[in-house]
């Protein structure tokens, strides 16, 4: 029902309309009088009416500067004006405001009648046609919302179609070298009874107050995590004159999105994983599997940046790592029967080691993936992430999806291998780095890959840039530099863990080299830095 106020001098006037009104137009309530301007402006402040009539000729206030005032406050009201003279002049300076009815007293019925009429269907069709405009307005985002999730889906799953990088982030106004971050939304618990209404409701409002927060692109809800494609604004100052880090643009962004989630969704759980910053789209897609993996693990703040996870060791943290080297050693071979029967024990060790946590289990097989799809990519093959592993709820499913995705990958890598010439260095480089801790030859290695001595010296000279013997040293040297670093390790072990049967003569490679000895080596990475 529309609201109406009456502004008349005199108080018979007033009765007179009301009666009228309530009697035969009842869509219009009457909710004021006011007998001057002043009164009627600050009573329609509180009252919110959609329509007045007005009369011009009131002491103190008149209606015309009642008007003009209540025009620039609550320009939606439409007005009807009252007065005993049939000037031009009034009609015209009161025009401009908005005013849809001009009356001169004395006023029949059926003129009152008809002009409130013919406001009151006025105001109909304006809130139709803004009915119609906001729908249609709704219906675009929601189109806008599905293409964009569309978009972030078909990035991380590495199947973007050609031509399309960075036309999403044109429409948001994100430059396409504009460096960003993947954060990832979990609501907690297992979605057990929820039904499609709930998790669109939740998804939609995650969208929403994300978006509110933070310039973003926001993905589908897959399970009950939302990927999100956070780009925050560069020009946030820090109050010191400079501007903030991506790290605490970020957190205040994330922690301002938690704090609605514990007004608005009291009864939902949020968590926040948060992936290492990047700008091309490969970037992204690695940030987005580190953000997966940030928000599966608990933090007190409701949030959690992947490069703050401590490496935990295997008495706190189970983890199969030894199963995991030897189904990697066989992904990098390309031996997909070897990889598959490797893949078998992994997973049976992994279940059995996180007791059936399924949560537990996918971070992991994230993880472990890492490793073949950076290789594939390395070699400039197409590799994608097994996506839909954080959606399946079944230990089979995932074992199952787990496998096949990993033997595409290890079949890639193995049809590359196919090439005769690159083949065999490749196969190469893998059986060097399997076994750089013994003894080895280039005679050795070249009869592994089946080739002439000679041959295979040239071929690997030409093909890597560097001789045989420089390439293993390099792999020993860059391994008892990893070992240096851990204080705890002695020069004789090390020496023999990088395939030197003799301490010194490991020293004098290392200092030739490096430029300097292990122990000097070491010292240096002990000094604090700054």
């Amino acid at each position: 029902m529309l609201k109406m106020m009456i502004v008349d001098d005199e108080e018979i006037e007033r009765r007179a309309l009301r009666m009228m009104i309530e009697r035969y137009v009842p869509e219009v309530s009457v909710v004021g009088e006011a007998e001057n301007g002043r009164l009627a402006v600050e009573l329609a402040m509180e009252l919110q009416p959609d329509l007045m009539t007005m009369d011009i000729k009131m002491p103190g206030c008149d209606g015309i500067e009642a008007v003009s005032l209540l025009h620039e406050r609550l320009p939606a009201v439409k007005f009807i004006m009252v007065s005993a003279f049939d000037e031009f002049e009034y009609a015209r300076r009161v025009m401009k405001y908005g005013v849809r009815e001009y009356l001169v007293k004395p006023c029949k019925k059926e003129h009152i009648v008809n002009a409130v009429r013919s406001v009151v269907s006025d105001i109909d069709s304006e809130q139709r046609e803004r009915n119609r405009i906001g729908e249609l307005r709704r219906q675009a985002e929601q189109a806008d919302a599905v293409l964009e999730a569309e978009h972030v889906a078909a990035l991380l799953a590495d199947r973007m179609p050609v031509g399309e990088p960075g036309h999403w982030r044109r429409l948001a106004g994100i430059t396409d070298a504009r460096e960003g971050a993947a954060i990832v939304v979990s609501v907690a618990g297992n979605g057990a009874g929820w039904t499609e209404a709930d998790r669109r409701r939740a998804y939609e409002w995650i969208r929403s107050r994300i978006k509110r927060q933070i310039r973003s692109l926001v993905g589908p809800m897959t399970g009950l995590h939302v990927p999100v494609l956070a780009f925050p604004d560069e020009t946030v100052p820090d109050g010191a004159g400079g501007g903030l880090s991506m790290r605490s643009r970020l957190v205040r962004s994330v922690r301002a999105f938690l704090l609605l989630g514990e007004r608005e969704l009291p009864d939902r759980k949020l968590a926040v994983g948060i992936g290492r910053a990047g700008a091309a789209d490969r970037e992204l897609v690695q940030s987005y599997y580190e953000a997966l993996a940030a928000s599966q693990v608990p933090h007190a703040s409701g949030y959690g940046f992947f490069e703050d996870m401590p490496v935990l060791p295997d008495d706190v943290y189970p983890y199969p790592r030894e199963s995991e080297e030897q189904l990697l050693r066989a992904v990098r071979r390309g031996d997909a029967e070897e990889a598959a029967a490797a893949f078998e024990r992994y997973m049976d060790e992994l279940l059995s080691m996180t007791r059936y946590d399924l949560e537990r289990v996918k971070y992991d097989l994230q993880k472990l993936f890492a490793e073949p799809v950076r290789l594939l990519r390395e070699h400039g093959l197409e590799a994608r992430w097994p996506n839909a592993l954080p959606a399946l709820r079944d230990e089979h499913e995932l074992r199952r999806h787990a496998a096949s995705q990993l033997r595409m990958l290890t079949e890639r890598l193995r049809e590359w291998y196919a090439d005769e010439h690159r083949g065999s260095i490749e196969r190469a480089k893998a059986y060097l780095a399997e076994r750089f801790d013994r003894e080895l030859s280039l005679e050795e290695t070249a009869e592994f890959v089946g080739l002439n001595p000679h041959y295979f010296s040239k071929l690997f000279h030409e093909s890597c840039g560097v001789t045989f013997i420089d390439y293993l040293t390099g792999l020993r040297i860059e391994k008892a530099k990893e070992l240096l670093a851990d204080p705890k390790q002695i020069l004789k072990d090390i020496s023999l863990r990088v395939g030197y049967r003799d301490p010194n003569y490991f020293s004098r490679v290392f200092k030739k080299t490096v430029g300097v000895s292990p122990s000097e080596f070491r010292c240096a990475l002990s000094v604090p830095s700054g």
